[in-house]
């Protein structure tokens, strides 16, 4: 059985998102889209002093 992963957007994160361009915010849904199936693919990396909370980089 397959573990769900819960993406979490930070308020400001998503405000931010809404204020970039639409190929950049294709990226970054793409990224996400990805992570449905594998979370730990690509740039990812665990942020520190928080267990459990990784970020991924897209560029």
């Amino acid at each position: 059985m397959k573990k769900s992963l819960k993406i979490i957007l930070h308020r400001k994160a998503a405000k931010e998102l809404n204020s970039l361009n639409s190929i950049i915010k294709g990226r970054i849904a793409k990224a996400i889209e990805e992570m449905k199936t594998d979370p730990f693919a690509g740039d990812v990396k665990p942020l520190k002093g928080l267990k459990g909370v990784f970020r991924r980089r897209v560029g």
